[in-house]
């Protein structure tokens, strides 16, 4: 059975500006992306960026950590730390200043300077650690909840979806009907990689860095690896176009098959979010867990992308449903 846990390192994912080029084939860290697309019904795209994050511990929510609006000692005493170790109290009013100040600008009222002062006392009070004993106000406590579920969440999807498409890519790889090629990391010549060099017990290391150790050791993942690794562009379109197929007459088995999505339906599910965002029982829900929500509410009709389409045509009005992503580079593993 292949291992599913995932590597610590997916940093070469994030740097798609440098991605290196080749005329052997498109490097592997595209070919994840367009294997991922059409192989795995729920890929987003972000999975190995959310790879790259640390899973955040487990906060009770505000609820259980104020009552009447007054701390609740006994679950401060044992959680408060980690919400400021999280977002310090101080950082937490300066991403809030952000918010009022970018809102008066979005309206245009121009600057406000008692803001941009308060703004700059608050990232000095952050940076010097001067609030490390301020206490955690219930706004706080819900955010850094929220954003800690949302970001655990992600990790999950990813741990899930990851190993899936790896696995699809070594048969391939392994099978011979997937082409690579092995190009040095200082520059050179393009080599064939065999296909016994694919017969290894997890195909997730080799993802993450997107690298090989051609000449000492290619099925040793732990070598300092000394080839970026290329995908035959012609096989990969092939074997794209097979599985295009093959997905088209499952779904022609279905009893009921997934139909297209429409601008009304799309409209549908935009509005239906924006009702969840506002209502309190669900505000706070992690994205995965509105995903599976929404499936039920537009069944056989709503897709990943299709729910990633409404989620970025409403999300943009509630910042907290924006801000925490693979960008959140403080998370990161390194």
């Amino acid at each position: 059975m292949l291992s599913t846990a995932l590597p610590s390192n997916w940093s070469v994912h994030e740097a798609q500006d440098f991605w290196p080029v080749s005329i052997s084939g498109i490097f592997l860290a595209k070919a994840l992306q367009r294997l991922g697309h059409l192989s795995h019904p729920d890929w987003v795209g972000e999975e190995p960026q959310w790879a790259n994050h640390e899973r955040r511990p487990k906060l009770p929510e505000a609820s259980s950590a104020f009552r009447d609006d007054e701390p609740v000692h006994s679950v401060h005493e044992r959680f408060a730390g980690t919400i400021r170790s999280i977002l310090s109290p101080a950082a937490f009013r300066a991403e809030h200043l952000h918010q009022q100040i970018r809102a008066k600008i979005q309206v245009r009222e121009g600057t406000d300077e008692l803001l941009q002062e308060q703004l700059r006392v608050a990232e000095l009070r952050a940076e010097l650690g001067e609030d490390r004993e301020d206490p955690v106000t219930h706004e706080h406590w819900a955010h850094v909840w929220w954003e800690s579920a949302t970001i655990n969440s992600e990790i999950e999807g990813a741990e899930r979806r990851l190993p899936a498409v790896a696995t699809n890519l070594l048969l391939l790889t392994q099978s011979g009907h997937l082409k690579t090629f092995a190009r040095p990391i200082a520059g050179g010549a393009s080599v064939a990689i065999p296909p016994e060099a694919w017969e290894i017990t997890s195909g997730l290391p080799r993802l993450a860095s997107c690298a090989i150790n051609l000449a000492a050791a290619p099925r040793d993942a732990d070598q300092p690896p000394t080839h970026w690794i290329f995908v035959d562009q012609v096989d990969l379109d092939r074997e794209m176009h097979e599985i295009d197929e093959e997905s088209a007459r499952n779904r022609l088995k279905q009893e009921a098959p997934l139909t297209r999505l429409t601008e009304a339906t799309l409209n549908e599910c935009a509005t239906w979010l924006l009702m969840q965002f506002e209502d309190a029982s669900t505000a706070a829900m992690p994205k995965d867990e509105l995903f599976a929500q929404a499936k039920k509410v537009f069944p056989n009709v709503l897709s990943r992308r299709g729910f990633n389409r409404a989620w970025a045509a409403v999300a943009g009005d509630y910042p907290d449903r924006t801000k925490s992503g693979p960008r959140l580079k403080a998370n990161s593993k390194r």
